[in-house]
Order: structure tokens, then C-alpha cells, then sequence
């Protein structure tokens, strides 16, 4: 089915529209809200948000030809305004304590302590880049999105025209930037 026919159809509260669009593309988006949140039941809950807002504005969004880029940004939107409402709060906490559980109880402690230290703080360091960085870096790399993909999506969002080289640099600066921060909280090598 076409993005045109699709938006169409679901801009006419046709279901097995909705159900087709939800099908095909409920992995695409979770892993973006996944990527960007890293918390299962917030990135659920984005993923869900995510399809409503299509079925609800239907009529005046405007995929422009690439379904996958334009449910992504959506996705990605809304996840980067949670962001900004957790830091406003302890949600980290929770977060911490609920995974925390289940080590606890394996006798694994120092090795899981290890790992969920590390995975923090690349989390803790991919939230902290700027959109710019953040943005491409996640839709390449949690969901195999191509330059060109990405190109056409931050040029939606810019509002300007943004180039694959574009892109690559964006995304080099971006590791670049994870490993300077990651070595900074004593994670990484100098390698």
C-alpha cells in the first residue's frame, strides 16, 4: 500500500488502514522510542502515542512520501519531550531499583553492577548530545535507518536541506563525543 493511499484511508477512520499501518511499522517505531528512552514501559508508551497522534491528525500530517521517516520523527519527538519531563523528576530511581531486583537475587551482583553501570552511562551520554548528534545517531544505529533516510528526515525537521556527508559527519562527531563522555566518567579507553 502507498503512503498517499494509507494516509488517505486512515484520514477516513478506515481500521484495516490503521491496523495495516500498525503492523507493518510497531517494530520500526518501538525500537526508536526504546533507543532514545531506555525504558521499556515509557517506550512502549511513546510507541502508542506515536500511532494515536497519526490516527488523530491523519488529515493535516504530511508523510511526504516516506512513511518509515515520517512515523520515526514523529516517534522521536515525542520521546525527546519525555526526556525532557524525566529530567524534571527521580524517574531514574525507579528505573534502577526495578532492574535491580532480579541481580540481587542471581548472585551475579558485581558483574551485573559493572554492566548496568556501563549501559547508564552510555544511555546517561546519549541523552546528554545534542539533537543535532543524538538524533542521527540513534536512528542509524538503533534503527537501521540509511543516510539517506535519515538525510530526508533531519531535512524535514531542519526545515532545511541536509546532505548524506551530512549525515556521516553528524554521526562521526556524535561517537566522537560518546567517547570523550565515556572516558570522562571513567567508562571507556583511550583507544
Amino acid at each position: 500500500m502507498g503512503t498517499r493511499e494509507i494516509q488517505e484511508r486512515i484520514a477516513c477512520s478506515d481500521r484495516d488502514a490503521w491496523a495495516e499501518l500498525y503492523q507493518e511499522y510497531k517494530r520500526v517505531v518501538m525500537s526508536v522510542c526504546f533507543a532514545i528512552l531506555r525504558n521499556e514501559d515509557e517506550a512502549l508508551d511513546a510507541a502508542q502515542e506515536t500511532f494515536v497522534k497519526v490516527f488523530e491528525n491523519a488529515k493535516s500530517l504530511s508523510p511526504n512520501g516516506n512513511l518509515k521517516g515520517w512515523l520515526t520523527t514523529i516517534a522521536a519527538n515525542l520521546c525527546r519531550d519525555k526526556l525532557r519531563r524525566r529530567k524534571r523528576g527521580l524517574h531514574w530511581v525507579k528505573q534502577w531499583i526495578t532492574t535491580q531486583k532480579a541481580d540481587w537475587a542471581d548472585g551475579n551482583l558485581d558483574l551485573e553492577v559493572a554492566k548496568d553501570f556501563r549501559a547508564q552511562a552510555v544511555n546517561e551520554a546519549i541523552a546528554e548530545l545534542d539533537d543535532e548528534f543524538r538524533i542521527p545517531l540513534v536512528l542509524r544505529y538503533y534503527s537501521d535507518l540509511s543516510y539517506r533516510e535519515i538525510a530526508s528526515i533531519l531535512t524535514e525537521r531542519e526545515g532545511k536541506p541536509v546532505a548524506e556527508d551530512t549525515v556521516g559527519s553528524r554521526i562521526n562527531r556524535a561517537k566522537g563525543r560518546l567517547r570523550d563522555a565515556l572516558i570522562a566518567k571513567g567508562v571507556g579507553s583511550h583507544e
